[in-house]
């Protein structure tokens, strides 16, 4: 599956920076600290990051600090 398939606009967490995607396996989303302009991926995935190599499951106050006003 290619990368640019994963991305999309979510309905309900419109991201204009996400962090960026290292791999998606499964439907998860394994971020890296690296900021971009690429919206978030499949609104059916979970979001996690990777803190000093350790994965984990992203907090839902690191979501919503990267959502946008509407």
């Amino acid at each position: 599956m290619l990368l640019d398939d994963c991305l999309s606009e979510l309905d309900d967490c419109r991201c204009a920076r996400v962090l960026e995607m290292t791999s998606v396996v499964d439907g998860l989303i394994i971020t890296s600290p690296l900021l971009t302009d690429q919206l978030a991926a499949r609104t059916d995935a979970q979001f996690f990051h990777i803190d000093g190599g350790t994965v984990r499951e992203a907090a839902p106050e690191q979501l919503s600090a990267l959502r946008t006003p509407s």
